[in-house]
C-alpha cells in the first residue's frame, strides 16, 4: 500500500495502517530546546552578515537549467529533481542555500546534526531530526516515517501560505516566509516546526 500511495502521489489510503495510528517517542526536554545562539560568535554572524558573493545567482540558473532538462520529455531521464552540493565544511553551502530566498524561491533549510555536536552553527532542528533519525527500526517503518514526513512538510506549508494569502499578495508571503524561515533562530521557524511535529503526528502513529 505505501508503495502504491509513493507512485500516485496519493496518501489518503495510508492514515488506515496500523503503523500509522504519534511521534515514534516521546521528545526528551534536551531535545526539545533549541539552543540560543551567540550573537557574537564569528559562525552565527556569518549568518546574519550582508552576502556579497555571487554564487546564489549561479546557483539558481544551474537549478533553473536542471528544471528545464527534467522536464523537456514526456518520460523524465532523471529519478526526480534533486542535486547535491559537496564542499567542505564551512566554505557557505548552507548560506548559499539559504539566499535562495533572495530569488524568490520558498526556502526550508532543516539541518539533521548530530545530537552530539553541541558547538556546531547552524544548530541542530530538533523535530525534523528526531522524525528522520531516531528510532529507525525497519525499513518498512523508515519508509512510513519519511512518507508520513513529507506529507506533513508540504500539509504545514500549504497551510502557511493559504492563511497569508487571505491577506496579502504571493510576493509578501515569500517576503514574511524568508523573514521567519531564513533566520535559524527565528521564534516563528520554531512555531512552524512545532506545527509540523503535531501534523507528522496525524500521519505517522506506533
Amino acid at each position: 500500500m505505501l508503495d502504491k500511495a509513493w507512485e500516485q502521489k496519493s496518501y489518503g489510503d495510508i492514515r488506515s495502517l496500523e503503523i500509522l495510528q504519534a511521534l515514534p517517542r516521546e521528545l526528551t526536554t534536551q531535545e526539545s530546546q533549541q539552543v540560543e545562539p551567540d550573537n557574537d560568535d564569528p559562525l552565527h554572524r556569518a549568518f546574519t552578515s550582508p552576502y556579497h558573493r555571487k554564487a546564489v545567482d549561479a546557483f539558481c540558473e544551474y537549478l533553473e537549467q536542471n528544471n528545464k532538462e527534467f522536464s523537456a520529455d514526456l518520460i523524465p531521464k532523471y529519478y526526480g529533481k534533486f542535486c547535491s552540493i559537496v564542499q567542505s565544511s564551512g566554505t557557505g553551502e548552507s548560506r548559499l542555500l539559504l539566499e535562495l530566498h533572495t530569488k524568490g524561491v520558498l526556502v526550508l533549510y532543516i539541518y539533521l546534526r548530530s545530537s552530539l555536536d553541541e558547538t556546531g552553527y547552524p544548530p541542530r532542528d530538533i523535530l525534523p531530526a528526531a522524525m528522520l533519525t531516531g528510532n529507525r527500526e525497519t525499513e518498512a517503518d523508515y519508509r512510513a516515517r519519511c512518507y508520513a514526513f513529507f506529507a506533513a512538510v508540504f500539509t504545514t506549508i500549504r497551510e502557511y501560505i493559504s492563511t497569508r494569502l487571505d491577506s496579502g499578495s504571493l510576493e509578501d508571503t515569500l517576503e514574511h516566509w524568508s523573514e521567519l524561515m531564513c533566520n535559524l533562530v527565528s521564534e516563528g521557524r520554531r512555531q512552524f516546526f512545532a506545527r509540523l511535529g503535531t501534523t507528522y503526528g496525524t500521519y505517522y502513529k506506533v
